[in-house]
Order: C-alpha cells, then sequence, then structure tokens
C-alpha cells in the first residue's frame, strides 16, 4: 500500500469488524449501526456507501487516533520509513538521501525551513501540510456524490457525541469561513469545521432547528436540537443573526423551549421512525 487512503481503509475495515467499539465513547458504536436498515450491515438507511465510508474514517480519526496531526498519521500509517517517503511523495534521490544520512525527522524540519530544498523539489503542498500546528485533514469526494450531506452527518454525529454522558462529551466548532480567526481565543473546541458561506444554509436544512437529522434515532434527535441549539440561544439571544444559515428568530426560541418539555432519555429510548423530529 503506497497511499494513505489506502491504509486508513485497511484500519477502518478492521475498527468496522469489531463493531465500532470505543471503551470510552461507546455512543458511537450506536450511531454508526443506526445507519443500516440491517443488522448486518449491508443496506444503508440515508447515507450513500461513499458518504458512510468517509464518515467511518472521519470517526476512526477522531476517536482511536485520537485526532492526530497529518504528520503523526503517516508515521502510524507507514512505519517504514522507505514506504513513508513514497507515500508522502517524497521520491527524489536527494530527499531520501537526507533521511538516511540524518533521519526521517531532521528531513522534515528541512522541508519546513529550507526554502531552496523547498522550491527545487516542488515541495509548497506537503510543507504546508507538516508546518500546521493542528490536525487538518480533507475528506474528498466526488461532484455530485452528496458532500454537503455529509458535512451535515459529521455536524450531526459530533453533536451526539457530545451530548453523549457516558464519554464525557467531544468537543466540536462550525464558522463560516468568512468569519474564521486563527487568533480567537475563544476557539478552544477540539474540532472545527469551517465551510463557505454557500453551503451554511444546506447544512441547517438537515441539522438546524427545522431540519431532520433522519440517520440519528428520534429521541437522539430531539435530544441534540433541546441541548445544543438551547444552549446557544441562551448565551445569546439574538447573536446568531449574523451568522448565515442558523436561525434566531422567537419562532425558533418557541420551538426549543418547546423540546425542553420533553425529558425522555436518548440513549435508552429506542428509534421512533414513523414520527417527525
Amino acid at each position: 500500500m503506497t497511499e494513505l487512503h489506502q491504509a486508513l481503509a485497511g484500519r477502518v475495515a478492521s475498527w468496522r469488524d469489531e463493531s465500532y467499539r470505543h471503551d470510552r465513547f461507546p455512543a458511537i458504536a450506536e450511531i454508526l449501526g443506526y445507519a443500516f436498515e440491517d443488522g448486518e450491515g449491508r443496506q444503508l438507511r440515508y447515507l450513500r456507501a461513499a458518504q458512510f465510508r468517509a464518515l467511518e474514517t472521519y470517526w476512526y480519526l477522531r476517536l482511536v487516533e485520537g485526532t492526530p496531526h497529518v504528520a503523526d498519521l503517516y508515521e502510524r500509517c507507514f512505519e517504514r520509513v522507505t514506504d513513508r517517503l513514497t507515500a508522502l511523495g517524497l521520491a527524489s534521490q536527494e530527499l531520501r538521501d537526507i533521511a538516511t544520512d540524518y533521519g526521517y525527522p531532521d528531513l522534515v524540519t528541512r522541508i519546513r525551513e529550507d526554502d531552496d530544498l523547498a522550491r527545487r523539489h516542488r515541495l509548497d503542498a506537503i510543507r504546508e501540510t507538516l508546518s500546521l500546528d493542528y490536525p487538518s485533514w480533507i475528506l474528498a469526494l466526488a461532484m455530485g456524490s452528496g458532500k454537503t450531506v455529509l458535512i451535515g452527518s459529521i455536524v450531526a454525529t459530533e453533536f451526539a457525541m457530545a451530548i453523549d454522558p457516558r464519554g464525557g462529551g467531544s468537543s466540536w466548532s462550525m464558522i463560516p469561513m468568512h468569519t474564521r480567526s486563527h487568533g480567537d481565543p475563544t476557539m478552544t473546541m477540539r474540532t472545527t469545521i469551517t465551510l463557505p458561506d454557500s453551503l451554511m444554509s444546506d447544512i441547517d436544512a438537515l441539522v438546524g432547528p427545522r431540519g431532520r437529522s433522519g440517520f440519528l434515532a428520534r429521541a437522539a434527535r430531539n435530544e441534540l436540537k433541546r441541548e445544543r441549539l438551547g444552549r446557544a440561544l441562551d448565551a445569546a439571544r439574538g447573536a446568531m443573526a449574523g451568522t448565515p444559515g442558523w436561525r434566531s428568530s422567537d419562532e425558533i426560541i418557541q420551538f426549543v423551549d418547546g423540546l425542553r418539555s420533553d425529558d425522555r432519555d436518548p440513549w435508552t429510548d429506542g428509534p421512533d421512525k414513523d414520527q417527525p423530529a
């Protein structure tokens, strides 16, 4: 295997064979398992196969690998330095000689700091990747394959994981691209999903106040809306008006207040597919 996606596919498949087992976050097995109509993992309810594989991979990286930096991920997936260099596209003899004579860490340092080396071997893209001080991955799907629904699935499952009391909650943040600020001290969440403004309304239609997060059981959807949306509205009743795609009208505030009257436990009540969210 010479590509990262190939190495990851094998690891994700092994995790799937274990029914997505995770000791700290057991809810992930329930969430991903609910994506199938049958108990054998063959017929998907809502997502296409490519979308679900991407969602599996995302949660494998988040939970099993612990949200790694991409440089660390390459080291884990390709223990042999020669295989790692091939996977990274560092095939020139000069780069391989540096790794052999001085070690792989020294090669990474030179790629980051040596402008001439990066220029000679056209390493701008990999240089930027290795220089990031936070984990960053790209899930690539072809045009028309349903990227908006995939992003919505990621957001909704992040919501659900965050409210599961058994794992202590996970953290996430979603902001429109034009408002992104790397220096904002409030951006302390574990995961940041940055979206073009044009996608915000589509995401809202899927997982927003009026949307139906169909791949979650109904009780879990209600808990998702009650907890996360309710907290946002309580913190700033009108502040969301400046965020494209998310509503903050009195109508939605009343909607959230109505959800709060529903005291069912989303992790013990069974799915109720016949009633709308």
